[in-house]
């Protein structure tokens, strides 16, 4: 295993874990959309 500084950014996580607007969706709702369900908690500003 190799740590990294990326590994430790939400962002690096985002690539994988977050489609674009305009992605695969059901009923309207985004099926990965975690990244953003994320930013808008309250984990998001305590770096959790």
């Amino acid at each position: 295993m190799t740590r990294t500084p990326a590994f430790l950014s939400s962002e690096f996580c985002q690539s994988c874990h977050q489609f674009a607007p305009d992605g695969l969706a059901l009923n309207g709702k985004l099926l990965e959309n975690t990244y953003a369900e994320w930013k808008a908690s309250r984990f998001a500003p305590e770096g959790v």
